[in-house]
């Protein structure tokens, strides 16, 4: 192989590995979720987000008056709330 095709594949590798690392940390970000977000996802208000914290039915996490949920959290809540029906 020559060097100017070396060098080549060197750059194509490069911008993989730019493309790889943009997708890891987007995929990091979308770990956890915000009150907004969680109020939103559930269709409840922001009084009720904070009933289910007081009563330590949802797990999160408080940086300053900035409220966090880990999405997997989300997910665990949900599941115990499910109610299967007759049919299932």
């Amino acid at each position: 192989m020559q060097k100017e095709d070396f060098d080549k594949v060197l750059v194509r590798i490069d911008k993989i590995q730019n493309l790889l690392i943009k997708v890891l940390s987007t995929e990091r970000k979308k770990d956890w979720i915000d009150n907004q977000e969680f109020c939103k996802a559930l269709s409840i208000s922001k009084r009720t987000a904070q009933t289910y914290r007081d009563r330590k039915l949802i797990s999160y996490s408080q940086v300053g008056s900035k409220i966090l949920y880990k999405s997997s959290d989300v997910e665990a809540f949900l599941q115990q709330h499910h109610i299967k029906s007759i049919s299932q």
